[in-house]
């Protein structure tokens, strides 16, 4: 993908999240594509399908978003406490499709993406933390998270997530 492309792509995504998690209760997104893994534990093994890769549309923006490769992901990291909480569905592997993009662009400070219903090639989108958490968010809503379910996971990655943030970046350096 052209490089202008994937700024513009990058600046109206992070204008769309930027809104989205302040104001808007949801942003229309769409899962589409497989959703591969193997589990072993509490560690779930992520893969891209070659054929149809799972990914983030967004009709908003006009992007679909999306990792690429294998990597490991512990799903949702939310803390014991929290899980018992009844009313909400904050179990590790609630929201996978959410919570494998949301590790592997804090893993890689990035996403893949894409204009949407195009077979234009994939290019890398680098972002910083607050842009990964908000796509989580959108995520999030896409896999039909309550309003409710959705600002608390988004809310405990913005206070809790700068450790792991930090550390992923620590080994890139």
């Amino acid at each position: 993908m052209d490089p202008t492309v994937t700024a513009i792509a990058g600046k109206a995504l992070l204008a769309l999240l930027e809104g989205a998690c302040k104001v808007k209760p949801h942003v229309h997104g769409e899962w589409r594509g497989e959703l591969l893994f193997d589990r072993t534990g509490d560690l779930f093994h992520v893969r891209q399908s070659a054929t149809d890769p799972l990914r983030l549309v967004v009709p908003a923006v006009g992007y679909e978003y999306a990792y690429k490769g294998g990597f490991d992901s512990d799903g949702g990291s939310i803390p014991v406490l929290f899980r018992a909480i009844k009313q909400l569905r904050l179990k590790p592997d609630d929201f996978l499709k959410s919570y494998f993009l949301h590790d592997f662009a804090y893993a890689s400070a990035s996403v893949w993406t894409r204009k949407a219903g195009t077979s234009s090639p994939w290019a890398r989108l680098p972002l910083d933390r607050a842009m990964a958490d908000c796509l989580l968010y959108v995520g999030l809503t896409a896999e039909d998270a309550t309003l409710v379910e959705a600002r608390a996971i988004y809310r405990a990655v913005r206070i809790g997530g700068s450790i792991a943030w930090r550390q992923h970046r620590a080994k890139d350096a």
